[in-house]
């Protein structure tokens, strides 16, 4: 599942092209910093990310250097991940699927190479193309693989937040999101963020 514009009610909230000038501005001047403060997704420096949350811990170090954006993410109704995501150029990341279908992933365009069919995402058997400013939701745990095939960096803010599901599904939604959070996995990746 992809969709173009974010309208989601259980958002209750738009992330407007203001607010992604906001975000991109914070983003360019984390840009230097990425190559030290920044969680290696791949071998090498082709895939990385720069998270202000991850499973719903708060990295307060990343988060004191992006305090607009962090401001506007706390108010994203489940938000339980934020992350600034760094594409190379010339990079492919083969089919892969989220762990878990209790969150849904967003994807705001900050930097987004041209021309915008060589900078894309696939999720299922749908294809779509990142914009600066604009958005679009996926199920991260259908089969997606993504693809930057131009000479410049891309660079997206994503944003896992909670399913809105009814009740008691949405209490037992809560129930494993909470167990996930603490398991060793987790909490061995916030504990390198904290020492990066």
């Amino acid at each position: 599942m992809v969709s173009k514009p974010l309208k989601l009610n259980s958002l209750n909230y738009k992330l407007s092209k203001a607010i992604g000038l906001v975000v991109l501005n914070e983003f360019w001047s984390l840009f230097s910093l990425t190559k030290n403060s920044t969680r290696r997704l791949t071998s090498g420096d082709d895939w990385k990310s720069y998270m202000l949350y991850f499973y719903g811990y708060r990295i307060d170090r990343n988060c004191a250097k992006c305090p607009k954006t962090t401001a506007i993410v706390n108010k994203i109704p489940g938000m339980k991940t934020a992350v600034f995501s760094i594409l190379s150029p010339k990079m492919h990341i083969p089919n892969h699927r989220g762990p878990y279908k209790g969150v849904l992933r967003y994807h705001l365009g900050l930097v987004i190479p041209e021309p915008a069919n060589k900078c894309r995402i696939r999720v299922g058997d749908l294809v779509r193309h990142w914009k600066p400013g604009e958005s679009m939701i996926l199920d991260d745990t259908i089969n997606h693989e993504v693809w930057n095939e131009c000479d410049s960096p891309r660079a997206i803010l994503f944003i896992d937040f909670m399913r809105e599901l009814p009740w008691p599904v949405s209490w037992l939604n809560g129930v494993l999101f909470m167990t996930m959070r603490q398991s060793l996995f987790i909490k061995n990746v916030i504990n390198k963020l904290k020492i990066q």
